[in-house]
C-alpha cells in the first residue's frame, strides 16, 4: 500500500489553493483528507503527496519538512505558508535530501527512478503551472488579490 507525506491546504475561489498548509503523513490519504475536512470550516484539498514505501521514511520526511518550515509553524502541523511556495520548496528540500542519501559517487543509477516514484517531478511541474495561472489571473482580472 505505501505511505504518503502530504501537503493540504484550503480550496479557495476558482480552485486557488489557499494557506495555511498542513504537512503530515498517512497510510490512507483519502481517509485522512476526509477526517481533516470534517473538522474544517472550509473545503480542504491535497496539494501534494509524496509516496514512500515505508512508514519510517514518511516520518523522516515529515520531520524534515516540519523542521525546514519551523519558523512558519502556526499550531501542530499547520504552517503559515503560501501553498505554491510550500509545494515548490518541499520538492526542493526532499530532492536535496534524496541526493544526500545517494551512494557515492553520485549520481546513483537508480536515483532518477527513486525521485520519479516519490512524485517530486510531477509536483514541481504542477507548481509551475499553478504559479503561471496565478500570474495570468492577477494580470487579467479586475480583482488584484486572490482570496
Amino acid at each position: 500500500m505505501g505511505w504518503q507525506v502530504y501537503l493540504m491546504c484550503f480550496n479557495g475561489r476558482d480552485a486557488e489553493p489557499l494557506g495555511p498548509v498542513k504537512i503530515g503523513f498517512t497510510g490512507n490519504l483519502a481517509k485522512r483528507e476526509k477526517a481533516i475536512q470534517t473538522t474544517s470550516p472550509k473545503p480542504v484539498i491535497t496539494l501534494a503527496e509524496f509516496r514512500v514505501p515505508e512508514r519510517w521514511i514518511a516520518r523522516v520526511w515529515e520531520s524534515l519538512l516540519h523542521k525546514h518550515f519551523a519558523d512558519k509553524r502556526m499550531a501542530g502541523e499547520w504552517f503559515d505558508l503560501d501553498p505554491l511556495y510550500a509545494m515548490a520548496e518541499s520538492c526542493r528540500v526532499l530532492r536535496v535530501h534524496l541526493q544526500a542519501q545517494a551512494p557515492v559517487p553520485p549520481p546513483h543509477p537508480d536515483f532518477d527512478e527513486i525521485v520519479q516514484n516519490t512524485m517530486i517531478p510531477e509536483y514541481e511541474r504542477v507548481g509551475r503551472v499553478l504559479k503561471a495561472w496565478r500570474h495570468y489571473y492577477s494580470e487579467n482580472s479586475n480583482v488584484r488579490a486572490i482570496a
